[in-house]
């Protein structure tokens, strides 16, 4: 026997495959202003439209197969879906950060990947440092930015690219220049809730590792000073202006369970990745004969607490979440797709470092998700 649908759940029907479509075109165009902003070349965004086409196709049909099931195991499960496909279907790979990390050798490989192209996002000043725009149209100093180029042109210099010393030099004088008297680079843009002079703990763990890795380099302890008082405005509580947070807003946390806070706020988002770089730069400090290395052998091992705590909560059962603002600020999880390769190889990093099984368990189970 036949029963067609009541007028309500017509309706109900009607208005979801309309949700479906509006949400697909949105999509698609952003993927277009995206690219143009970020690439400008006709043929990338050709590809990056194919991508979340098929991403969202995939998302739609599996919203509509949740429609018409009665249990549905995985709140997340439509996300995870979606996410996946983007992610094999852009050739991430997790293996480009995968090492045996040491502090002072090529950060995360990114000597050998990490590319640096400008475009509309990305220009390059006189000195040849990377300025970003926001979309403003206006490019600015990004301390994470000149980290991370700074760290990428270290480790073209010691796999024998002579001429990459200029650049790293100017890149950790650049940084050094951006250094307050409280021994934070702050930021002088505005970027989504926060107002120009913002911090971040991500921001002064890579600068740790950068600083690290040039007095390595140079014996120059101009470098161990500055580093020390990246250190300490680190752990200023973010209650207090500083980046170091604490477990208080997750289930089993407790306030004495460190964070150190990519985005400082209350109630916290828990970034993963600006997280763990940061606690990589701690780590690469604790390895120096610098007045606060002692400080910071002590704060690793307490991070690494924090870290076994806090893994489970990104996991939505076949991917990660970028952040925990699903559960601290009870809103939908933050999937940035390139991000769960970032997580796989930063947790590799650690376990090199630590060799705890919490972390290896996550990052062998996180791999599993995603092609290599």
């Amino acid at each position: 026997m036949h029963f067609a649908p009541s007028d309500s759940e017509d309706k109900a029907m009607r208005r979801y495959l309309y949700a479906i479509v509006t949400l697909f075109v949105a999509v698609c165009v952003s993927a277009v202003a995206v690219a143009r902003q970020h690439l400008w070349d006709w043929g990338d965004i050709v590809f990056l439209y194919r991508v979340h086409a098929i991403a969202y196709g995939t998302r739609a049909l599996c919203k509509a197969h949740q429609y018409f099931s009665e249990y549905t195991p995985n709140p997340y499960a439509c996300d995870v879906a979606a996410a996946r496909v983007e992610y094999a279907a852009m050739r991430f790979s997790y293996r480009d950060g995968v090492q045996d990390y040491t502090p002072f050798g090529d950060w995360l490989n990114c000597g050998k990947w990490c590319n640096w192209r400008a475009g509309l996002r990305f220009q390059f000043d006189r000195d040849g440092i990377p300025v970003v725009n926001y979309g403003s149209g206006k490019y600015y100093y990004n301390p994470v930015t000149i980290a991370m180029y700074g760290l990428a042109m270290h480790g073209r210099y010691i796999r024998g690219d002579m001429n990459a010393r200029r650049g790293l030099m100017a890149a950790v004088a650049r940084l050094v220049s951006l250094q307050d008297s409280r021994g934070a680079f702050p930021y002088d843009f505005s970027y989504e809730a926060y107002h120009p002079g913002w911090v971040s703990g991500m921001a002064q763990g890579l600068a740790l590792s950068l600083l690290a890795r040039v007095y390595h380099l140079t014996g120059d302890p101009h470098y161990l000073a500055v580093g020390d008082k990246a250190f300490d405005f680190l752990v200023i509580p973010s209650s207090k202006g500083g980046t170091l947070g604490d477990l208080s807003y997750v289930r089993g946390g407790s306030a004495n369970e460190i964070i150190f806070e990519e985005y400082p706020a209350q109630p916290p988002e828990y970034t993963l990745n600006g997280f763990m770089y940061a606690m990589l730069g701690v780590y690469d400090w604790s390895r120096l004969p610098a007045k606060r290395s002692e400080a910071a052998a002590k704060y690793f091992p307490e991070a690494v607490h924090s870290l076994r705590v806090i893994l489970p909560y990104y996991d939505l059962g076949g991917f990660t979440t970028y952040d925990l603002r699903h559960i601290t600020l009870h809103k939908k999880p933050t999937i940035g797709v390139n991000y769960h390769a970032t997580h796989v190889y930063l947790l590799h990093a650690l376990v090199c470092i630590t060799h705890d099984p919490v972390l290896s368990k996550y990052e062998q189970l996180w791999a599993s998700y995603v092609p290599k």
